[in-house]
């Protein structure tokens, strides 16, 4: 007979990298290869290779906020990873969102 075996989630807020190398797809591959499931939050998407970065295009404050408030509702990570988070309103998102969230505080202890 088989058993569920439930993972710790994990939580990674960072940037996309389109060649796979690094930010949230490198996080993936690393949590998963620690038995942890993954969730990210997307805070800009990248065109770029090992060689270079060609563009870089933030993420909006609000879709950040939505992904995390998406996450927290469900999942419940047991740690977060930040990376990335500098564009446009977006490197204090985190913050607000972990002092204003109560399924956020449940697993957090923020301290201002």
């Amino acid at each position: 007979m088989s058993r569920i075996v439930k993972w710790p989630v994990a939580l990674t807020i960072a940037g996309s990298d389109s060649g796979g190398g690094a930010g949230i797809q490198a996080d993936l591959k690393t949590f998963a290869a620690l038995g942890v499931h993954g969730a990210s939050v997307i805070t800009c998407l990248t065109a770029q290779n090992p060689r270079r970065v060609l563009a870089v295009e933030p993420c909006s404050p609000e879709i950040v906020r939505q992904q995390m408030k998406a996450v927290f509702e469900e999942l419940q990570p047991a740690a977060v990873k930040t990376r990335h988070v500098v564009f446009s309103g977006n490197h204090s998102c985190p913050c607000r969102f972990f002092k204003k969230s109560k399924s956020a505080r449940r697993s957090w202890s923020i301290r201002s």
